[in-house]
């Protein structure tokens, strides 16, 4: 992600007082926090989707890694709408998820990568929720997209105890957690979201909202990535205090699908990846909203 001697480039612009409008209509302020990297058409979809939404207390923070694409082009287009927004290198992801946590003024916080996009009115929904139930941390259901097929993935922070991890991009929490359990750790650098989410799951309930939050496009990470990935959970999990043979049972079983996709990869029968993921969903329909 970084690009080394790239000249920062950043701009701030306030076109409402977010803090002061939140506070008239008794609203919560959301803060979205959006990264990229040459990733202009994605980002403006991203962009697109957040000015879709007729919430009207939030706050968007866009944090740039330093594009040499037309990334930068597609900012300054929307900057007006921007309460924040930065272009320069960075030391990965959660670096740049951390810029963009020290600008956020909101009660609650989502990250909404560049390419992912929300779904139609889901900030009321949430702001609804969190008025009526405050909540600390609540996850949404999300709608998992690969070319041709879309998945509707219902909310389970349970999956956490297994070493998954849940959608990103689907969490709404408050944050004030980020005082209370610290920023995103660089030392996970592919891992450090699982790392800060266990352990916000360990303390408190999540609010469980049935309502698909995003557009999630799947794919992007390397097979070497994808084991790093693993190996980073592995060691989450293991100073958190797992059992042993749990934590252990989870990597390898990981590693063998692992090596099982590679198989099918080289044989060019990937086709049975996706048969696999139809089964894995076929109760679960992509909702309209």
């Amino acid at each position: 992600m970084p690009l080394p001697n790239k000249p920062q480039q950043t701009g701030e612009h306030f076109p409402t007082d977010h803090s002061d409008l939140a506070s008239q209509a008794k609203l919560p302020l959301i803060s979205i926090i959006t990264i990229t990297f040459n990733n202009a058409t994605g980002l403006e979809a991203t962009i697109k989707s957040v000015l879709a939404q007729a919430y009207p207390a939030l706050e968007h923070i866009v944090i740039d890694g330093g594009s040499t694409d037309g990334t930068l082009a597609v900012i300054k287009k929307y900057q007006k709408h921007f309460a924040y927004w930065i272009s320069e290198p960075d030391q990965g992801i959660y670096d740049a998820i951390n810029k963009g946590i020290a600008q956020a003024h909101g009660a609650l916080l989502n990250i909404l990568n560049s390419g992912d996009c929300y779904t139609p009115s889901i900030l009321e929904t949430v702001a609804q929720q969190y008025q009526d139930h405050p909540f600390k941390i609540a996850l949404c259901d999300y709608i998992w997209v690969s070319p041709g097929q879309q998945w509707h993935i219902s909310a389970n922070p349970d999956i956490l105890k297994t070493g998954d991890a849940v959608c990103h991009q689907a969490l709404f929490y408050q944050s004030q957690l980020h005082q209370d359990f610290g920023k995103y750790d660089l030392n996970y650098p592919l891992a450090a979201d699982y790392h800060f989410v266990r352990r916000v799951y360990e303390e408190y309930e999540f609010l469980s909202i049935k309502k698909s939050a995003c557009y999630y496009q799947l794919g992007g990470i390397s097979d070497r990535a994808f084991m790093d990935y693993a190996d980073q959970v592995r060691q989450i999990c293991h100073q958190l205090d797992d059992p042993f043979w749990k934590v252990e049972w989870r990597y390898w079983l990981k590693y063998l699908k692992f090596f099982a996709r590679r198989l099918l990869q080289q044989w060019h029968l990937t086709s049975l990846l996706f048969f696999y993921r139809r089964y894995k969903y076929s109760n679960r329909s992509t909702p309209s909203d």
